[in-house]
């Protein structure tokens, strides 16, 4: 299953908050701190005292947050078309995104990330956009391009292992690279494990009845089809209901 990316709304687009004006700088600092308490609808009240396209951009992130997207999005349009930069194209592309509006988001999310090529969530959401409109091969580019920006951005990772398993023709020995390298940062190391020796038989535990509809079983089902049966064996182990 793809992992919806996150939408990492960018709170600014300008060079320095020091170039505003005291009194806008005082309402960006009290809100950001009633949103980072969690109250916000006083954050959102806040925001609204700030002029302009950065004022615009904040409401945008707090009603994003607040649920309202559509709101959201009309927000982040303000304030592009006040101040045109990459973290306001990003956000309108991401909160397209997330209104499912793929064929909207694509080229607004291209643009942002030729604007600031190194920004891996523009390719993130480029990645789930392409995806769903069908352009798969652009996606697996995306999210590839998005791992060399951010190598250790699991969701990145997850959604490259689905699609070079399911969607894309591929080889196993591709498929099992991309999940070598994802288990290569993500993978939790294993302290105190049994030592094992070659006489030793490996047991291999699936919990669940879906392994044939599981990512894993594209690259792990040949192995199990064609394990020598004296020296594996499999056990499955049913969910608790």
């Amino acid at each position: 299953m793809i992992s919806e990316p996150p939408l990492a709304l960018s709170p600014y687009g300008i060079p320095s908050l020091e170039e505003l004006p005291m009194e806008v700088q005082e309402a960006i600092a009290q809100g950001r701190a009633q949103f980072q308490c969690g109250f916000f609808k006083a954050a959102l009240n806040t925001f609204e005292r700030i002029p302009g396209h950065l004022g615009a951009n904040l409401q945008g992130v707090t009603l994003a947050q607040l649920g309202q997207p559509e709101k959201a999005l009309d927000q982040f349009q303000r304030a592009e078309a006040l101040h045109s930069c990459a973290p306001y194209l990003g956000n309108v592309g991401g909160i397209l995104v997330q209104l499912g509006r793929y064929g909207e988001a694509i080229p607004v999310l291209q643009h942002a990330a030729i604007l600031d090529r190194y920004v891996a969530t523009y390719h993130e959401n480029l990645g789930l956009a392409f995806l769903r409109s069908g352009r798969v091969q652009e996606s697996v580019e995306s999210y590839r391009h998005a791992l060399e920006l951010e190598p250790q951005s699991e969701k990145s990772g997850k959604n490259l292992i689905f699609l070079m398993d399911h969607l894309v023709e591929t080889t196993p020995e591709m498929a099992c690279q991309v999940r070598r390298q994802y288990t290569a940062r993500h993978a939790i190391p294993r302290l105190n494990g049994p030592s094992r020796t070659h006489n030793d038989v490996l047991r291999v535990g699936y919990i669940g009845s879906d392994f044939e509809q599981h990512s894993a079983a594209m690259c792990f089902a040949p192995v199990l089809l064609n394990h020598t049966k004296h020296a594996g064996k499999l056990s499955g182990m049913p969910r608790a209901t």
